[in-house]
């Protein structure tokens, strides 16, 4: 079982009728057995991948895929209690798939590409 979670951004109160709308935004997904999976947006890249995706989680409400709202710290601390599972971004010798698409950012795993 997983679970996706996203951000839901503030609209911008100076923004036009047609640029005032919300974003909802992945944040990433927590599996079973695996590490945190963290969507990257494409202007980040190992240096600065992990605090940007704070900036941005801090940037709304968290929700996860149900609409349930969830704290910062509650995700952060879910992430952390997965670190030491199964990694995506690190070949398994028994898996011959090829990982791309991921890099790591501070210790976590962020996927390149969109997923859910």
């Amino acid at each position: 079982m997983s679970h996706n979670f996203y951000v839901q951004t503030e609209p911008c109160p100076q923004a036009c009728e047609h640029c005032s709308a919300s974003e909802r935004i992945h944040l990433g997904k927590s599996g079973m057995g695996w590490r945190f999976s963290f969507q990257a947006q494409p202007d980040w890249g190992p240096l600065n991948a992990f605090t940007e995706w704070v900036k941005l989680a801090m940037s709304g409400v968290i929700t996860d895929e149900g609409g349930r709202p969830h704290t910062l710290a509650d995700l952060l601390d879910l992430i952390h209690s997965h670190k030491e599972l199964r990694s995506h971004a690190e070949p398994d010798p028994h898996d011959r798939r090829v990982i791309d698409g991921w890099f790591i950012s501070d210790g976590h795993e962020f996927r390149t590409r969109y997923f859910s």
